[in-house]
C-alpha cells in the first residue's frame, strides 16, 4: 500500500504553510493464522485554531508538526475467537507543539517516542469478550535547548483491561480498568527536575441497551467507581466519581 498527499494552510496574521504527507505499508499472512506487517509514514499536523490565535496562549509564529513514524506488529490468531498482537514502534517529531514555560503554544524541536504494545483478546463463550493490553513508552527530548532528556506527561506503563457481557436482551454490561505509571511532570519549581507522580488505576462501568433491531440505544455508565485518586499532570487532579 502507497499513499501520498500535500496539505496547505492559509490565516490571518500571516500565518502560512503546507507539507507532504506519504504513506507506506505491507503485511503477509503464514499459513499459521499469523500475520507479519509493517508500516512507515511521514504525517504533518497543522496548529490549531486555539494554539495560533487565542488570546492568552496563542502564537502565530507556530510552526506544523511533522513526524515519521515507523510500526512493525506481528498478529496470530488463536482458537476460541481469541488474537494475540504485539507491536513496537517509533515515532521521529519534530516541532510537537505544547505549552511552554510561560504557557504560551511553543515547539519543541526534537522529540522521539517509542515503546511496544502487547494486547490479547478472547472469546471463551459467545456472549463475553475479554481483552488485555499493555503498552511500554520510552520518550526522549533531543532538542538542543531542552530543559529535561525525557518528555513529561506520558504514562511509561498502561494497562488496559476490559470485560463485556452481551446478555439475552439485546444490550451488553461493559466493565474496564486503565491502571498508569511512571508519569513524570516537571516541578516547576527549584530545583527543576522531572517529578514522578504517584501510579493509579480506575474502574469504569457501562450498561447498554439496544431496541428496534439496534435503531435505538440506552446507555448509562459510571467512571472511576471507586473514587481513585491520581493526576496525569501535576497540580490538576483527574475527575472523582460523578455525584
Amino acid at each position: 500500500m502507497l499513499g501520498y498527499g500535500h496539505a496547505f494552510l492559509e490565516g490571518g496574521s500571516g500565518v502560512r504553510d503546507d507539507g507532504s504527507l506519504f504513506l507506506a505499508g505491507a503485511y503477509y499472512d503464514f499459513p499459521t493464522w499469523t500475520r507479519l506487517r509493517a508500516s512507515a509514514s511521514h504525517k504533518i499536523r497543522f496548529p490549531s485554531i486555539v494554539q495560533l490565535y487565542d488570546a492568552s496562549d496563542g502564537n502565530t509564529g507556530l510552526d506544523s508538526e511533522r513526524c515519521w513514524c515507523f510500526e512493525v506488529g506481528i498478529e496470530q490468531a488463536l482458537p476460541f475467537g481469541s488474537s494475540l498482537e504485539l507491536v513496537a514502534f517509533q515515532q521521529e517529531l519534530d516541532d510537537f507543539i505544547e505549552r511552554g514555560t510561560a504557557r504560551i503554544f511553543e515547539n519543541r524541536q526534537k522529540l522521539r517516542t517509542r515503546g511496544v504494545e502487547v494486547a490479547a483478546r478472547t472469546r471463551p463463550i459467545p456472549d463475553v469478550e475479554l481483552a488485555f493490553s499493555y503498552a511500554f513508552l520510552d520518550t526522549a527530548d533531543r532538542s538542543p535547548d531542552r530543559d529535561f532528556a525525557r518528555l513529561s506527561n506520558r504514562a511509561r506503563h498502561t494497562i488496559d483491561a476490559e470485560a463485556r457481557y452481551a446478555h439475552p436482551l439485546d444490550g451488553d454490561v461493559r466493565v474496564g480498568v486503565r491502571y498508569l505509571r511512571g508519569i513524570e511532570e516537571d516541578a516547576r519549581n527549584a530545583p527543576f527536575v522531572l517529578a514522578p507522580l504517584d501510579d493509579f488505576a480506575m474502574v469504569d462501568v457501562r450498561v447498554g441497551q439496544r431496541w428496534l433491531d439496534g435503531r435505538g440505544a440506552l446507555y448509562v455508565g459510571v467512571d472511576n467507581v471507586f473514587d481513585a485518586a491520581g493526576a496525569a499532570n501535576l497540580a490538576f487532579p483527574m475527575a472523582g466519581r460523578p455525584g
